[in-house]
Order: structure tokens, then sequence, then C-alpha cells
């Protein structure tokens, strides 16, 4: 097993070719965006407080109304079957008993029945279907009803790559990965609409989710479609070069949110510090991309071998954190600020002990948002447990996607 997450990029680097690795690592051109994603999260910085009690941990959550081991999600990916033979389905088969999210994406091989049928044989976990739209209203019909009977309890409409974008290494090394082997397909997501989200919306019955929103407008629009979960992303720096960062977007779309749908986020996520940023900037959960690849990578292909139940992350996994992450573990009064602001002074989200509320405000972009505006009740407490909690992205990926042995 993987003792610390430097190791699982290193390891799956050498088991992917070149081609492979561009496409799962690169941005779209200068990937000015990419870079941004993680400076964003690096710019914000944890002010522990000491001498609280952590003995009890509980890193759990309710997303669309269940509840989850952690606020995590496998982030939809296209082409996984250049990793993996099992493409999508190898996700399921590792994740089933860790009692997170995964999402499969309509980019990547299998077909979405055998992925679903994956999920169901490995344990049932849940499960979401992503999806890009690649024909006319009948085409998305007969998907949307095929998403319906395969048993996928939300549909994702990813909304941000009208065209596929230009990526440079891609085009260095004259690849085409086997989700962009017919590009003539891309037309229709073109021409996809609100107009057509609200038809959908009329359709489909269980939890509806745009993934894509960058801007508050458009996330105020997407609530009054009735979306369920808007899920704030630049599609990890791969779709339009010189976004904002998505942690730059957060803030904005809590507050045009308003609680009226829960909210999601991905881009450059990699540690458990990572996600206890979002969440304390208002996300429900936050996605996995590239690590996620990276994972299948370096398991080849066998996370079916390392299913091992969430429960036992946090006791497990404090030997492999290092010395940052069992100091939060120790400490339950945590803080986030913004470097690029000075001076923060006070103006701070802070994440009390797990049976406190949240007071104080955070200062982005040279203004003061209070703490009301960006997070709701509860939020921040998941927030401080998952702090407390002690586990990090690259124990999680280890633990059930990574393993090549026992």
């Amino acid at each position: 097993m993987f003792s610390c997450l430097p190791e699982i990029p290193r390891a799956a680097r050498g088991r992917v070719d070149d081609n492979v690795w561009a496409y799962f690592n690169g941005g779209t051109e200068s990937e000015t965006a990419l870079r941004r994603n993680r400076h964003a999260l690096d710019r914000l910085a944890l002010k522990p407080r000491v001498l609280r009690d952590t003995t009890r941990i509980d890193p759990t959550a309710v997303l669309l109304g269940k509840r989850v081991a952690m606020p995590l999600m496998m982030a939809p990916i296209g082409s996984l079957q250049t990793i993996t033979a099992g493409g999508s389905a190898d996700t399921f088969r590792g994740i089933d008993r860790a009692g997170v999210i995964g999402i499969v994406g309509s980019a990547s091989q299998p077909a979405l029945e055998i992925a679903a049928a994956a999920s169901a044989g490995a344990g049932g976990g849940r499960t979401w279907y992503q999806l890009y739209v690649h024909g006319d209203a009948g085409w998305v019909d007969d998907v949307v009803a095929r998403v319906d009977a395969a048993g996928y309890e939300a549909l994702i409409f990813t909304v941000d790559l009208d065209y596929y974008s230009i990526r440079e290494k891609q085009i260095l090394l004259g690849y085409i990965p086997p989700s962009q082997s017919d590009p003539s397909l891309n037309a229709f997501r073109a021409g996809f609409t609100w107009a057509d989200l609200a038809r959908i919306r009329d359709r489909w019955r269980r939890s509806l989710i745009v993934k894509g929103i960058q801007t508050a407008e458009d996330a105020e629009i997407a609530v009054q479609h009735g979306v369920d979960a808007v899920y704030v992303s630049n599609h990890g720096g791969r779709a339009l070069d010189h976004a904002r960062a998505a942690m730059d977007i957060l803030p904005e779309i809590v507050t045009a949110v308003g609680g009226r749908a829960e909210i999601y986020v991905d881009g450059g996520c990699l540690r458990a510090t990572d996600m206890l940023k979002a969440m304390a900037l208002g996300a429900d959960a936050v996605g996995l991309g590239r690590l996620h690849a990276w994972a299948l990578a370096a398991g080849g292909g066998r996370p079916e071998r390392s299913g091992r139940d969430a429960r036992t992350f946090p006791p497990r996994t404090r030997h492999l954190d290092g010395p940052a992450r069992h100091h939060l573990a120790r400490r339950t009064r945590t803080a986030i600020r913004n470097d690029r602001t000075t001076p923060v002074g006070d103006r701070h989200v802070q994440c009390l002990s797990v049976s406190r509320p949240v007071d104080g405000s955070v200062a982005l972009r040279g203004q003061t948002l209070s703490t009301s505006q960006m997070i709701t009740p509860g939020r921040p407490t998941q927030a401080a447990r998952l702090a407390s909690g002690n586990f990090s992205m690259a124990c999680v990926m280890a633990d059930w996607s990574v393993r090549r042995g026992s």
C-alpha cells in the first residue's frame, strides 16, 4: 500500500504511456486555469486552535437526502478505459465499501447499464450518471430513460464544454482520445440551452445536477430551473483557458444559491485539507478528478482488491498523514483565511468544535462576506469533523483504489 500521496502519481506514470498521461494531466492552451485551481487552494491558510476534545470523529455527511461516509465524490472522467480495461466500472468496484459517491461519465466505457451492474455487484454503492449531450432531444430522452431504468439516483448534465478545447499537449503528441472519436457530436452540446434543461426537469423525477457552473448568475438560473445541486467546476482547467479557479468562484455561488440547492465543487483537490477548505467556503461535497484517474492507473486496474470500510480510515491512517494532519487531528477549532487579502485580521471563517456553531466572516477579493451569507448551519461542523478526522486524500485513494496487493 502507498504510504504518501506523491507515490500515487509516480506509480500511475509508470503504468500509462505519454498520450494517456498528457490527456489526464494536461489543461487547455496555456493551462492557466489548471494552475489557478491549485494556487487558489494553496492560497487559503488554516488557523488551528488548541485543547478541544476531538476524541469523537464523525466525517459523515448527507448528500441528496442520504448519508455518506464522507462528502467525497469520484468526479466523472472521460476515456477511463485507456487506464483500466473496466473503465468506469472499475471505479465502483473500488469504492463500494468506502461509502462515497461514484459518478459514471458518459465519455467513458463501458455502457451505463454495465457500470450500474458493476456497482450493484460490488455492494450497491451510490451511483450517479453524468451526461454529455451528443444528440437531439429524442436522443437525450432515450439516454435519460436508460439512466432511469439502470437505477442511477442522480443525473448530471455537464454544461461547460460546448466544444472540445485546444489541449496543446495532446496536439503535440498527435493524440485523439476515444471520447473524441466523432467530433461532430460536439455540435449537439453547443445547442443545449436552459429550455432543454427545463424539459428534462419535467421528465426526470430524481435528483438533477448541473455541472460546470462558474458564475452567480448561472447558479441563480439553475436553481430557478429546479436543480437539486449546483456543481461548481471549470472542468479542471480543461475547458476555457484563463477561467477563474473553482475556489475563487465558490463563495459567490454559495451566496447566490442561498441554501436552495446543494453545492459541489472540484478543481485541483488532492488532500483532506483541500476538502476542508472547500467545505468551510460553503461546499457540501468535493469531487476528485485527476487523483481518481491516478489511483486507477497506479492500482493497475485492480481497485476491487482494496475496498475497506470507511469507518477504519481515521485510526488507520494517522501514521500516513504526517505532522500537519496529525496536528489537525488534535485540534477542532480551525479557521481559513485568504493569504492574498491583507490585512485579514479576524475576518475569517472559523470552524469551532464539532458541537458548536460558526462565527466570523471571510474576506475575499477585498469584500467581507458574513458567515450567514456563505455557510448554512451544519456545514462548518462537517468541515471541523473533516479537519479532526485526520485522513488525507492519499490515504483514501490508497485504501480503496490503489492497493496492488494485501
